[in-house]
């Protein structure tokens, strides 16, 4: 069941770990989901799927007062209509945006307008080449100005706020992440470019040693809920 209200005002993101996962869920799922978690070749992928495909059907089987198996999940990408796609849940108001890093998934729902979450793990990175590819002049310039020590969860700020913009217009990949420019890491989290207005971003506070960014596609504020993917899990 869905805890608490969803509505226009609200955004509720739901947490999960790896662990949380059982092969008990492949019951909630339907068959296109189960040959793609057949598909897999690492278990991890395969477990990363089937969690965070029985935590969309969980949230929205609770918003529409239907089992889980019963939500029809249309997953087909905008762009190569592969089931691959962000999941919409057809004959429903209810958006969803799905991330995952390491050991962690999340889902993010809201009613009404699209939402985007991303969330990465703090891994060590190749800064360098990363900051020239992703990062605006303007992005840069604040970047430098943070001590060495601070920068790989500064960049991870800036990142995330963008993947999670580029989530919720559904362009993906489709757009160079130089053009969408968020404010600085230790700025509250606002998007500048005006192109993909109107959209808020919020900083979350998700999992140690993550960083996570969610956007939505209202100007107005919104009350962001994070909440234990097992509240939906446990009554499936």
């Amino acid at each position: 069941m869905m805890q608490g209200l969803l509505d226009q005002t609200t955004v509720q993101i739901y947490w999960s770990n790896l662990r949380e996962c059982d092969q008990e869920m492949k019951r909630l799922i339907d068959a296109a989901e189960r040959y793609r978690y057949a598909s897999f070749p690492h278990p991890a992928d395969a477990d990363r799927f089937l969690l965070s495909a029985s935590l969309v059907r969980c949230i929205a089987g609770g918003y529409c007062s239907r089992p889980p198996r019963q939500i029809l999940v249309d997953r087909r990408c905008a762009r190569c209509g592969a089931p691959h796609g962000k999941p919409r849940i057809l004959g429903s108001q209810l958006q969803l945006s799905v991330s995952h890093s390491a050991d962690w998934v999340g889902v993010a729902c809201h009613i009404g307008a699209e939402v985007g979450l991303d969330v990465e793990h703090a891994h060590q990175r190749d800064l360098d080449q990363l900051v020239e590819h992703v990062l605006a002049p303007q992005e840069r310039e604040l970047f430098l100005r943070l001590e060495p020590a601070d920068r790989p969860w500064g960049f991870l700020r800036f990142w995330t706020r963008k993947e999670a913009v580029v989530k919720a217009t559904g362009d993906g990949l489709g757009v160079d992440p130089k053009n969408v420019v968020v404010s600085g890491p230790k700025q509250p989290p606002t998007l500048l470019s005006r192109e993909f207005k109107p959209m808020r971003l919020y900083d979350l506070s998700a999992q140690p040693g993550h960083v996570a960014a969610l956007a939505v596609r209202r100007a107005a504020h919104l009350n962001v809920e994070e909440r234990a993917g097992l509240e939906v899990l446990a009554g499936a």
